[in-house]
C-alpha cells in the first residue's frame, strides 16, 4: 500500500519541530527503518535503478553475533548490487542531535552537513559502535551479486556538504567502501512537495489504529 508523504512536515518533525521532541521515538518507530528502505528505492529509481527490499535476513548467518536492518537489491544497467542496509533516524531530537531548518540556506545547509559527516565519521570508521556493524561481511543470497555495505541515516550528512548518496574508502577492512544514504539531505534536494511510497507496514499499523480510534481520520492515502 502507497502512503502519500509530506516531505517539508516530514522534515520539519526530524530535524526542526522542538514541540516533537516527546513522542519522536514513539513516532519513528512506526515507520523509520521502512522509510528509510523507501527513500533508498525512489533514490535509485531516479538515478535509473530498480531496487527491492528483499524479504530475507541479513545476518552472519551464525546464530549469534551482529544482524543489519536488510538487503535491498538493486539492478542498474544489467547489473546487480546487494546492499547490506542498516538503517538510523537519529536526528535533531536525539543524543546529540542538532536542529536544521526546513527552509536553511544553501550554505546552512552545507555546513551542517559536512559538520555532521566529522561527527559521524573518524576516517576510516564509524564513531558510534551501532554503525559499526554495517562493516561486517553478511552472507548474502546465492545468485550473482556484488555486496556493499550502506548505512541508511536520517542527518543531513556529507564530505562535501552536498551529496546524499556517496561512498567513502576504507582502509584495512572487509570492503574498500561503505556507502552512505542520508534521507534528510535527499528530501532537501526534491522539488516536488509530496512523495508517494510503498509503506505497507506502516498503513497496517495506522489501520490497527485507526479501528482503535474509529474518531481520528489519520493521513491522506492514496
Amino acid at each position: 500500500m502507497n502512503v502519500r508523504v509530506d516531505v517539508r512536515e516530514l522534515l520539519a518533525f526530524y530535524d526542526a519541530r522542538e514541540d516533537a521532541r516527546p513522542y519522536a521515538s514513539a513516532i519513528k518507530g512506526l515507520f523509520g527503518e521502512e522509510l528509510g528502505f523507501a527513500l533508498l528505492c525512489e533514490h535509485f529509481r531516479r538515478e535509473g535503478g530498480v531496487a527491492e527490499r528483499l524479504d530475507l535476513p541479513c545476518t552472519t548467518g551464525a546464530r549469534i553475533g551482529p544482524r543489519l536492518d536488510g538487503w535491498l537489491k538493486v539492478v542498474r544497467a544489467g547489473t546487480t548490487t546487494l546492499y547490506q542496509v542498516e538503517v538510523k533516524t537519529w536526528a535533531m531530537h536525539s543524543f546529540g542531535g542538532a536542529a536544521l531548518a526546513v527552509d536553511a540556506t544553501t550554505g546552512e545547509t552545507e555546513d551542517f552537513m559536512r559538520r555532521t559527516w566529522q561527527q559521524y565519521w573518524t576516517g576510516n570508521d564509524f564513531a558510534d559502535k551501532p554503525l559499526k556493524k554495517v562493516l561486517t561481511p553478511m552472507k548474502p543470497p546465492t545468485g550473482e551479486h556484488t555486496v556493499e555495505p550502506l548505512a541508511c541515516l536520517w542527518a543531513a550528512m556529507s564530505p562535501n556538504g552536498q551529496d546524499a548518496f556517496f561512498s567513502v574508502p576504507i582502509q584495512d577492512g572487509s570492503f574498500p567502501r561503505v556507502y552512505v544514504f542520508s534521507m534528510s539531505s535527499f528530501l532537501r534536494q526534491l522539488a516536488e512537495p509530496f512523495l508517494v511510497l510503498g509503506l505497507p507496514s506502516l498503513n497496517a499499523r495506522l489501520g490497527h489504529l485507526r479501528a482503535i480510534f474509529p474518531a481520528w481520520s489519520g493521513p491522506d492515502m492514496t
